[in-house]
């Protein structure tokens, strides 16, 4: 079975987060962004507005590219805002900013992969399932043809620590 470099191909299931994002900081940690996840990007994320809940932060798209960086250079997560790192059962993570949820999980310690991406508001209206998006990053983990096991368990702070 592959890893998951070896499927972030031109025509593999995932994606690699560009590191020139990571803003010239030593990059730690690649984040891999599923199909589901990529086809979300590329049709909803440019044209988004942050939903005006938190006053002054950044468009959508500003705080995807920042909560990736942190994520990529091991920069503490929960430091700039609590509770943006979210764990489930089943070691599932969602990262939070203020408009947006990313569903994944790690793959190692220096890897995580973004299975499903939904806005907050879309959550809160309704509109989008916060089960259904668990369930898809779930199937997607499942049906992903990676080296075993796939994902790591174990308490997100020794995850993290790298």
């Amino acid at each position: 079975m592959p890893t998951a470099v070896q499927l972030a191909t031109e025509d593999g299931p995932l994606r690699i987060w560009p590191h020139r994002f990571a803003l010239g900081a030593t990059v730690v940690r690649n984040v891999y962004i599923g199909e589901d996840a990529g086809k979300w990007i590329n049709l909803r994320l440019k044209s988004l507005e942050s939903d005006g809940f938190f006053h002054g932060v950044e468009r959508p798209r500003e705080q995807l590219a920042d909560i990736f960086r942190r994520v990529m250079i091991n920069e503490p997560i929960d430091s700039f805002r609590p509770k943006t790192l979210i764990e489930h059962p089943d070691w599932l993570h969602e990262l939070r900013t203020p408009d947006l949820r990313v569903f994944g999980w790690f793959w190692r310690q220096r890897d995580f992969i973004a299975s499903a991406i939904a806005t907050k508001a879309d959550l809160r209206a309704n509109k989008i399932a916060y089960s259904g998006c668990l369930e898809q990053c779930r199937a997607h983990r499942t049906n992903l043809d990676l080296d075993p096991p796939k994902f790591i368990e174990g308490d997100i702070n020794d995850i993290l620590r790298i």
